[in-house]
């Protein structure tokens, strides 16, 4: 039997999605969306295309090996790794990217440095690096006080080119008061170094929250997380003003967790429900079962177990009537297990105005109607995450159907990986053939 549980990725809204930070933004600001960890989740191979075609000037991943994997998949554009890379293999294709200039690299202190001005001699043609600045977020990228240094190190490295100049705003979404002082240090900076910094090297500081906060934070590029999917007003607070606010409230999430009801049952009151008996009926009652657990990524954290949550998840009970499908809320009830959660189909089912629940019915886990009680950013809330974590925990066993507005490609579980192996098994045999 194939998966019941789906998750759809609706392209269309990811091309929607860059439209709307293009008019944002405007046409002199860049946009590079952020991809790393699969795309966060969904899939970077599919994803990346889309977002190229829709005006990406360039991507960015954190580890080398997730670049490989764009270029194995024959992803065009150019890829900026965010990680300290110290050294790459001979001939393979991240090294044939960088001499093409396809592949950027990010310098964090001297020591790194060290390392790629002797990987550069190797090359005949200087290679692109951005230098990251730690302006607050105590993560990577030098101190500003050692950004001058560098900065000179770089231009005086033959097969060096400073393409770009970077930093990460700790709190953008929380606190402008910490952001305009992380810019502050940033431009200081750049008014100090012009003279050795290069009109045409890319300065990118936004994030997601800080480019829907204010134009001032935009600099020559933008580094786009989930907005691309459609997520990023609930990031910030609302009690700060944001210039681009209501246009962000254009963007469309792009996720959608289905599945099935797989059993249906009536059972008397007073019954317990679930691990370590976690809920227990005040009356006759009909429990759903759906086949989805903490295995493919909808997390414990959102178990309907317990009084002292404030709010109990709902999954939506998709019910087709003779005017159409109409969507019901019920709560999930129990724990969430490895591979099923508990549903309380008793409102439902009483409902004599609903059309009958049966064995097939779907249930939609995760949705993108931002309004709604299982959108992605309000559940995420609920488990006291965010809605970025929630994406990444997707297992890739779960089957992916890609949505365009002309059609719909599916990818079964394994199909990625799978298609990465053959990839390289085909390269190995055209360089020792």
């Amino acid at each position: 039997m194939r998966d019941l549980t789906v998750l759809e990725i609706d392209l269309t809204a990811v091309a929607h999605n860059m439209a709307v930070l293009r008019r944002l933004v405007g046409p002199r600001v860049g946009i590079c969306p952020v991809v790393k960890a699969d795309a966060y989740g969904l899939g970077a191979a599919r994803v990346c295309p889309t977002l190229l075609a829709a005006g990406a000037e360039m991507l960015a991943v954190y580890t080398a090996d997730q670049a490989a994997e764009l270029l194995r998949a024959a992803v065009g554009g150019t890829i900026l790794v965010m990680m300290p890379v110290r050294s790459l293999a001979r001939g393979d294709e991240l090294e044939h990217a960088l001499v093409r200039g396809r592949l950027h690299l990010t310098v964090h202190d001297r020591d790194q440095l060290a390392d790629l001005v002797r990987l550069s001699e190797r090359y005949t043609t200087p290679i692109p690096v951005h230098l990251d600045i730690d302006t607050g977020m105590t993560r990577g990228g030098c101190l500003p006080a050692d950004a001058p240094e560098l900065i000179a190190a770089i231009n005086d490295a033959p097969r060096l080119k400073l393409a770009g100049i970077s930093t990460h705003f700790s709190s953008a979404g929380s606190d402008p008061a910490t952001t305009d002082r992380q810019l502050a240090r940033l431009e200081r900076l750049l008014k100090s170094e012009a003279d050795a910094i290069s009109p045409v090297c890319i300065v990118h500081a936004a994030n997601t929250a800080a480019t829907l906060r204010t134009g001032a934070y935009h600099q020559r590029m933008v580094r786009i997380g989930q907005a691309w999917a459609g997520y990023g007003p609930e990031l910030i607070d609302e009690e700060s003003a944001a210039e681009w606010r209501d246009g962000a409230h254009d963007l469309r999430p792009c996720v959608t967790l289905s599945s099935r009801l797989i059993q249906i049952k009536s059972v008397p009151a007073r019954t317990k429900v679930g691990y370590e008996a976690a809920w227990t009926t005040r009356r006759a009652s009909v429990i759903g079962l759906v086949p989805t657990g903490y295995a493919d990524g909808y997390p414990l954290a959102l178990s309907g177990a317990g009084r002292r949550r404030r709010e109990t998840p709902l999954v939506a009970v998709m019910l087709q009537g003779p005017s159409g499908l109409t969507r019901t809320y019920a709560p999930v009830v129990g724990r969430v297990n490895m591979d099923q959660i508990t549903i309380d189909l008793t409102e439902i089912a009483a409902d004599k105005d609903t059309p009958p629940l049966r064995v097939g019915t779907g249930v939609e886990l995760i949705t993108a109607d931002r309004a709604a009680p299982n959108h992605l950013a309000h559940l995420a809330t609920i488990a006291g995450t965010s809605p970025y974590e929630l994406l990444c925990r997707l297992n890739p066993r779960l089957r992916r159907v890609y949505h365009r507005a002309s059609a719909s490609i599916e990818v079964m579980p394994g199909a990625a990986a799978a298609a990465r192996a053959a990839a390289t098994a085909a390269a190995a045999a055209v360089s020792t053939g």
